[in-house]
């Protein structure tokens, strides 16, 4: 196994077993990487501390106890057939730990893998098998049988003992493969299919797109796109990989690879933040690495409902040409209990694997919502979640830009606020009078363009104060079917102004929840339009003045 592959898990679980650790958990599926980074690190084990080897041990594919002795090849490997000593069909997984535990007198590694249907949590034997691993930890915490150096090894996805562990266990992650894995896996579907390289462009390009899957998915994902196109030199085949890509990680349930389909300049206004992504567009080249900058972390945007966030979100990764990773938190809560910080975990590493990205952290309050009390209501997974979430905002090195949305800050942990943990908190306001005419236009000319020049837009805009971008992209759609259902003619002037008188704002209703935001934004945070920063008075009665070409 490549060092570039597992190279910091086999770093970490070295160190984890010199320091006499006695579980390890490592959350993963990609079963052949961690038993190529276990082998490694014991041989890595036995070579710097001229230790005797520990013998390998692996329970779980089909219920099967396999060992191999401490014979190596000339790779460093273990032997998988003459040197395979001992096969049990019978042995139970306690029974192979009780036996580990009381009747090998070797230094030893188990490794359990495929364990899910031994440890069903509704099965009868899920307690016993608990009790019998806290056991085994517990008698080596107390120094007995620590010269031995005998450890377990759990991996797997979603794997129910792991959480219940964290006591008794360390864990070691297995990043995703890195750039140079992933070409390697490319190099072999171009063996394998005999492809032509002659534009090694594009072959960068093809790898890149696969930043984010295992080895095996990123396999599958090159064969189907030579497959279903007849080549990977073409566009069509690059957006299959894409394709591929985006289903993979859609199975998460918590993450969406989103192909932004605006650009900055469908932001109208928002003049302060237009500047500061601007100044930051290129923080990740590798000028501003020689320069000494650092990566930016990413920002906080909240403010009224459908004016615009989720848009800004789609927009930066469109102007900065980044990949778009959406990350739903309040999905990563769903399912199996104890799940949850698993899932954030894994969404992390692959918004780490898949970077330079942005990360759209949507609606952050609800998933973090009650953050703050005592996580009693929750056995305090949303503390654990949150804990996780600012740990990684703080460590990432990765260049991942994090765009995070809220709809009020006063329903975010103060953690979560404070200076430093996000680069800049931006407050999106209602639209003013010219972004409000600049709205109404793009929508029109949209949808109607041979009406625009019929249409008054100065006055419809003084008649939709207090609009917001979403009410306003309703009142020309709303229009355009009064028009058709009248004989199919054009939208008129008339026809809009009859919905917006219909229509009751938002902003009416919501007056002291918006001014509410607003000031807690200007003590923490800024206006993300001229003319609207806090300590300034807004140029309208809304507030306004930040403004959106579509939604």
């Amino acid at each position: 196994m490549s060092q570039d592959s597992v190279g910091p898990f086999v770093r970490d679980v070295t160190n984890a077993l010199r320091s006499k650790a006695t579980i390890l958990l490592v959350d993963s599926g990609e079963w052949k990487r961690v038993e190529g980074g276990l082998l490694d690190a014991i041989d890595k084990e036995s070579v710097d501390s001229d230790q005797k080897p520990r013998v390998f041990l692996r329970f779980g594919m089909q219920s099967r106890l396999q060992i191999w002795n401490e014979e190596r090849e000339n790779e460093g490997h273990w032997t998988s057939e003459d040197d395979l000593v001992k096969a049990h069909s019978e042995d139970t997984v306690d029974e192979v730990i009780g036996w580990i535990r009381d009747g090998l007198t070797e230094p030893a590694l188990l490794w359990l893998d495929d364990l899910h249907p031994l440890v069903d949590a509704e099965r009868d034997m899920y307690p016993d098998m608990m009790w019998v691993l806290r056991h085994f930890a517990r008698l080596h915490e107390n120094g007995v049988g620590v010269a031995t150096r005998k450890t377990i090894v759990i991996s797997g996805e979603h794997v129910p003992l792991m959480d219940e562990l964290n006591h008794e266990a360390s864990r070691v992650e297995l990043p995703l493969p890195t750039y140079g894995v992933l070409k390697r896996a490319m190099e072999i579907v171009i063996g394998d299919y005999e492809i032509p390289t002659d534009d090694a462009d594009l072959t960068e390009d093809f790898v890149g797109t696969a930043l984010g899957l295992s080895i095996d998915q990123a396999l599958r994902a090159f064969r189907q796109a030579f497959i279903l196109h007849g080549n990977l030199a073409s566009e069509d085949a690059r957006r299959e990989i894409q394709r591929h890509k985006s289903r993979i990680i859609s199975q998460s349930g918590c993450l969406e690879y989103i192909e932004p389909d605006v650009g900055i300049n469908d932001v109208g206004g928002l003049d302060v933040l237009k500047q500061w992504l601007s100044v930051r567009k290129n923080a990740y080249s590798v000028e501003a690495r020689e320069r000494g900058l650092p990566n930016p972390k990413g920002l906080l945007l909240t403010g009224v409902p459908g004016c615009g966030k989720s848009l800004t979100a789609k927009a930066v990764a469109s102007n900065w040409g980044y990949p778009l990773i959406r990350f739903d938190i309040g999905a990563a809560f769903a399912g199996i209990v104890g799940a949850s910080e698993t899932n954030i975990r894994q969404a992390l590493r692959v918004a780490e694997a898949a970077s330079p990205c942005v990360l759209w952290i949507d609606e952050i309050e609800k998933g973090l919502a009650g953050s703050g009390g005592s996580g009693d209501l929750d056995s305090g997974t949303t503390q654990r979640v949150f804990g996780t979430i600012l740990t990684w905002l703080n460590e990432v090195k990765k260049p991942v830009f994090v765009v995070a949305t809220a709809n009020n800050l006063k329903n975010l942990p103060p953690e979560l606020k404070r200076k430093g943990r996000f680069d800049e908190i931006f407050f999106i306001d209602l639209p003013d009078l010219d972004s409000r005419r600049e709205i109404l236009r793009i929508h029109i000319e949209a949808k109607e363009r041979e009406a625009l020049p019929n249409i008054d837009l100065d006055k419809l805009a003084e008649e939709s104060h207090g609009f917001t971008g979403a009410e306003l992209e309703t009142v020309v759609k709303d229009a355009q079917f009064i028009s058709f259902n009248d004989a199919n003619r054009p939208m008129t002037q008339a026809d809009i102004e009859i919905e917006i008188k219909r229509l009751s704002p938002m902003s009416e209703a919501m007056k002291e929840d918006i001014d509410e935001m607003r000031a807690e934004a200007d003590k923490i945070g800024q206006r993300a339009s001229l003319g609207t920063g806090a300590g300034q008075r807004p140029r309208e009665n809304t507030g306004g003045g930040s403004s959106f070409r579509g939604m």
